[in-house]
């Protein structure tokens, strides 16, 4: 690891009521990241509230008014916030089952997870279904960064027995997702302010880094400078409308690789090649664009593409309309295998059909051959579509082996795709 002011987006899971949008809450009043008026709404709040403690700090992040009355997160709280040392973008996730999507979809580009665990409701050893329902999900998202802040130390009188069984248990559940990663273990008391910002006082038994600490220092990972050259293609405009040279400009994002002019491409599912001669960036013309950048391309040869279509490398060869991928089903109406379901892959859309192989059992941490899956279970199928797709595995650095199903009937999204490696 090491220090370096960038942009770190990390989020909180775990169960309901495991304490994680008080922890956020702490850790922005303690790092004195709360505004004065924010700080007043709080103290108005905690009048009219029929808590004992001095401040309630879910209320920093619970925003919606329905959130608050009923003391749990629903929808997914975005929060920015920065110190001497990085900048962070937090998500705070449900911890409720049904809504898993949202979980997800906080997940889906996280460089790290706070995983969350209440030590008074660890009963020999076990963890709750929920807890490991979201470390299976990080595993799958494949997030570099993973810390467990074993919560309410408080109410265990800041033992340091309860703190090594529970890291000890989410070891053996590492090693059941076979989820091989290095995790940092934070002993905390969200509501008391240990090990928070401030190294606690009731721990001393604890040597490692508060939570803030631990978030600041860590290494973003970059992508690789050898990745194959993806481009969705997201708008096409006109470009030059005013002069007789106006043409078709094509808009889209850098999902892998990178491009430069005379470069030659080809259009995903067809044997059109097309040659870059333009390529905008924020308005000025470039020679080279990177990972990620939104451009504007000019062809030399003009072959009608559209939303939807996808240009890549003209010397590889990974489309494909059959590929294995995980499953999280997302819909309260169940997976039905005779039923055709909208792909979407990036901005390319398509029908497929499903083939469910097998789902993950979470109490006893299995897999098992399945050919059905409800809402909020996980499992593995063969996917088959209608047009060719891009048929590269997804990874934390890659993330264009992510797709989702939409049902074409209720017209929701359906289930979270992921292309196995």
């Amino acid at each position: 690891m090491k220090q370096s002011r960038g942009l770190t987006r990390f989020i909180t899971a775990g169960s309901v009521d495991d304490g994680k949008s008080t922890l956020i809450g702490r850790l922005l009043y303690d790092a004195k990241l709360v505004l004065n008026d924010q700080l007043n709404n709080l103290k108005k709040l905690q009048i009219h509230s029929d808590k004992n403690h001095d401040f309630d700090f879910s209320y920093l992040t619970d925003g919606l008014e329905s959130e608050r009355e009923q003391g749990i997160t629903i929808d997914v709280a975005y929060r920015y916030f920065s110190t001497k040392k990085n900048k962070f973008i937090i998500a705070d996730c449900p911890g409720h089952k049904q809504y898993t999507r949202n979980m997800i979809t906080g997940a889906s580009t996280a460089d790290c997870i706070i995983l969350l665990l209440d030590i008074t409701k660890i009963k020999n050893g076990e963890l709750l279904e929920q807890t490991k329902r979201h470390a299976l999900i990080a595993s799958l998202l494949n997030i570099p960064n993973v810390i467990i802040a074993i919560n309410k130390m408080d109410l265990v009188n800041y033992d340091k027995d309860p703190f090594f069984k529970a890291t000890e248990s989410f070891k053996k559940l590492l090693d059941s997702l076979n989820w091989k990663i290095k995790f940092w273990a934070v002993p905390v008391s969200a509501l008391k302010g240990d090990n928070i910002v401030n190294q606690s006082l009731n721990m001393g038994w604890y040597k490692g880094n508060p939570l803030l600490q631990v978030l600041e220092t860590f290494d973003k990972t970059e992508s690789s400078n050898n990745e194959t050259t993806v481009i969705p293609i997201q708008f096409v405009s006109r470009w030059n409308t005013k002069t007789s040279n106006a043409q078709r400009a094509y808009c889209g994002k850098i999902e892998s690789g990178s491009l430069k002019t005379q470069e030659n491409l080809k259009v995903l599912g067809s044997n059109q090649t097309v040659t870059i001669r333009k390529i905008l960036y924020r308005s000025s013309e470039v020679l080279h664009a990177k990972k990620l950048w939104s451009i504007m391309i000019l062809l030399e040869n003009d072959v009608g593409l559209s939303r939807g279509d996808i240009l890549v490398e003209n010397k590889t060869n990974f489309e494909t309309k059959e590929v294995v991928v995980d499953i999280a089903w997302l819909d309260d109406q169940p997976f039905a295998a005779n039923k055709k379901y909208i792909l979407k892959q990036g901005t390319l859309e398509t029908t497929a059909k499903i083939f469910l192989k097998s789902k993950f059992d979470l109490d006893s941490l299995t897999t098992k051959t399945s050919d059905f899956v409800s809402m909020n279970e996980i499992g593995t199928a063969v996917v088959k579509t209608a047009k060719p797709i891009i048929n590269i595995p997804y990874t934390y650095k890659n993330k264009l082996g992510a797709m989702v199903l939409i049902d074409p009937t209720t017209h929701q999204t359906a289930a979270a795709l992921l292309i196995r490696n």
